[in-house]
């Protein structure tokens, strides 16, 4: 019993120890929020003075000079902005809801951890006390001081628990209050969107008519000023006319002028140099007759100034003003003519007849001379005196022309010569030079071929014992037999052969031509049948060379059975008695130079035969 007790106490502190640990931490983590959540009020209530301070000053107001052009950049931009609030909003309603959702989970599992503790420290109290009431007699002052802590302790973790449970109520409701608080200014800055939305959307309406007004003014302007194009264009194309006829005029006053005599001419521009000197000597006279008569009103004028001038002189200022504004003066200076006005008035009237007689001179001087011919006889006796003239102009001109048409022509016909000359020369240069590379490849070949000729000695089969003339003998046969059978084509009068006189090598070379042209004709039929049909010649051609292989060989066989008997029947009488000597090797055939230098006079006759005669 009394070793229980320990266990049981050390269990509780252990306990106690635990929940004091869990506590402090709790209330750090609680401390931690509350300061969070103050920075972030603070930040708030900032945000919400700042807010209330733009709202007032109201941002959405446009200015009054915006551009007709810009009002859709504007509204795109202002569209664009929307956007980015109402996205900004939703931002912040989504935040406020995960912060409210997470300090009411937080609240709720404060709470029943609070619970859970009071739970576990009824249970801690109910032992305790259990444990008192039994051990009331055996339990000495060092164990009811620890008790005694442990309910203080329990009961300070109790008090501990309700403030943080009323600070998290506190904060809750003040959570709560901010939200309300930004949804009134939500539905206030909504509110001013709609008015804005209202006053933009009336704005450019207004703006849009005014556009309409003006593109229609616009239009009715540039119709105008087609119109007055088109009445200038028109006047410009009359005036263009005008001077095209008064050109044409003057061409032919031009030509007239110089079909009349030189003499008759001459006389009229002397006239007329004349009727100028006369206009011009009237105009210096009439000039100096107005300077006299200007001089002599500037005197009288002068004079009439001074006496008027000593007549008001010795009066006061009253009566001079009186006097010079009175109706009379005025009447006497302008019928009396003497005053500076009349003197310019007449000033005025010689100017005009001065410009008068200028302009008078002016058009007298710029007569032209008259025309000589009067009649359309005059200009058919010039004419028929000009074409006369032209006929011998036109004779020398068609015979120089007829001269020059010769030589030219002369001159072509000697340039293409020459320059057919020129051109077959080069093309026979050019032919002459490829048929000497032709020649030189060609004799490169028959050498190579020479030679190889000459080193094989021609291949000839010894085996037959032919010769080189009788092998090219027949291999002309062959080449002439096959020919016959081939390529024969019918004479015209007797129907028989008519191309036997054909050399070796023009055979052949009708043979190639006969194959191109059967190789043409294959390609165009169906190259199914085509295969067909080579496969069926193949096995025909194999069974042929296999026969006629089988028979050369029996030939070969029974010329060398022949040889045999024969080389057995010659020497059957020189047999000599006993045993034949085995020979080791071949013994060395001596051969004669000359026998080799007609061999090979021989191969040189047969290329030459066969490569170079035509």
């Amino acid at each position: 019993m009394y070793s229980s007790r320990p266990n049981r106490s050390s269990a509780s502190r252990e306990r106690t120890r635990q929940a004091v640990l869990a506590r402090t931490l709790r209330r750090e983590g609680s401390g931690r929020r509350g300061s969070s959540g103050s920075s972030m009020r603070a930040m708030s209530d900032s945000g919400s003075s700042s807010d209330d301070a733009a709202l007032a000053d109201n941002p959405f107001a446009l200015p009054d000079d915006v551009g007709v052009f810009t009002l859709a950049q504007v509204k795109r931009a202002d569209k664009i902005a929307a956007l980015r609030a109402a996205e900004q909003a939703k931002e912040r309603a989504r935040v406020r809801q995960e912060r409210r959702e997470a300090a009411e989970k937080a609240a709720l599992r404060a709470q029943e951890e609070v619970e859970v503790q009071a739970k576990s420290t009824r249970d801690i109290v109910a032992k305790a006390s259990a444990s008192i009431r039994k051990q009331a007699g055996k339990e000495n002052l060092r164990e009811m001081i620890r008790n005694k802590r442990e309910m203080f302790l329990i009961e300070f973790s109790l008090g501990v628990k309700r403030d943080e449970m009323r600070k998290l109520e506190e904060h809750a409701h003040a959570a709560d209050s901010r939200i309300e608080h930004e949804r009134k200014m939500l539905a206030l800055e909504a509110q001013k969107w709609e008015e804005y939305t209202t006053y933009s959307t009336e704005r450019v309406k207004a703006v849009q008519r005014q556009e309409a007004e003006t593109l229609k003014l616009v239009e009715s302007k540039e119709a105008q000023l087609r119109t007055v194009d088109e009445e200038i264009k028109d006047f410009t194309s009359r005036i263009q006319d005008q001077d095209e006829v008064i050109a044409k005029y003057q061409v032919l006053k031009e030509f007239l002028i110089s079909l009349a005599p030189p003499e008759w001419v001459a006389a009229q521009y002397a006239a007329k140099r004349e009727r100028q000197q006369r206009r011009r000597e009237a105009k210096r006279e009439a000039r100096q007759a107005r300077a006299a008569r200007r001089a002599a009103r500037k005197e009288a004028a002068a004079a009439a100034r001074k006496q008027a001038t000593s007549t008001i002189q010795g009066r006061s200022r009253a009566n001079t003003l009186s006097l010079v504004l009175a109706p009379g003066f005025d009447s006497a200076g302008s019928g009396s003519g003497s005053g500076p006005d009349s003197g310019l008035a007449l000033d005025d009237s010689d100017s005009g007849s001065d410009s008068g007689s200028s302009s008078d001179s002016a058009s007298s001087s710029g007569l032209e001379i008259p025309m000589y011919f009067e009649s359309p006889e005059q200009l058919l006796v010039v004419f028929h005196e000009l074409e006369k003239s032209n006929l011998s102009l036109v004779n020398n001109s068609q015979e120089i022309e007829e001269a020059l048409e010769h030589l030219r022509s002369k001159y072509s016909s000697v340039r293409d010569g020459l320059a057919g000359e020129i051109n077959q020369l080069a093309s026979r240069i050019a032919a002459l030079d490829s048929d000497l590379g032709r020649e030189r490849a060609r004799i490169a070949a028959i050498q190579s071929r020479k030679a190889h000729f000459e080193r094989s000695a021609l291949q000839i089969d010894t085996a037959a014992g032919e010769s080189a003339d009788q092998q090219l003998q027949r291999l002309e046969s062959r080449v002439r037999e096959l020919y016959t059978k081939c390529c024969r084509e019918p004479d015209e009068k007797g129907g028989g052969p008519a191309e036997l006189h054909l050399r070796t090598v023009d055979m052949l070379t009708n043979f190639e031509r006969s194959l191109r042209a059967l190789m043409d004709e294959i390609r165009e039929l169906d190259p199914k049948l085509v295969n067909t049909r080579e496969k069926e010649m193949k096995k025909v051609r194999k069974k042929a060379n296999r026969n006629r292989n089988m028979a050369d060989l029996e030939q070969l066989w029974e010329a060398r059975r022949a040889k045999h008997q024969d080389r057995v029947q010659r020497e059957s009488g020189k047999r000599k008695i006993g045993r034949k000597l085995m020979r080791r090797s071949d013994p060395i055939i001596k051969r004669s130079r000359a026998k080799d230098e007609e061999d090979k006079k021989a191969d040189r006759d047969f290329f030459n035969r066969y490569f170079f005669q035509e």
